[in-house]
């Protein structure tokens, strides 16, 4: 079985930001799980990455993060990202499937 991993960015508000960054972390926070949820339920495995603090640059954390767990596929996205398949999509002709979205993407980087 090929084994898909998901991680999903999703840095907290700085430490005295104010209420307007915490709301917005809030909400953030929110839909990194319900994306989560919805990746696990297709299969996936999936991993939210909260501490984003250090001095190691967004390559060096992605290579550790995937070197560490070795997947077949890989979907990184913040948590702020958009839903991919909502509800009432009638153009959802691949029904989530990975076989589907891995075409898609591939037919995208072709145009």
């Amino acid at each position: 079985m090929t084994r898909v991993d998901v991680i999903i960015f999703h840095p907290r508000a700085a430490s005295g930001a104010g209420p307007l960054s915490d709301a917005f972390a809030a909400i953030r926070g929110r839909n990194a799980q319900r994306q989560a949820l919805g990746f696990r339920q297709g299969g996936a495995e999936v991993t939210v990455v909260e501490d984003l603090e250090g001095n190691a640059s967004f390559g060096r954390r992605v290579r550790d993060l995937v070197g560490a767990i070795a997947p077949d596929g890989l979907v990184l996205l913040g948590s702020g990202s958009v839903q991919w398949w909502p509800r009432g999509n009638k153009a959802n002709k691949f029904e989530k499937s990975w076989t589907g979205f891995a075409a898609l993407l591939d037919e995208a980087i072709r145009r």
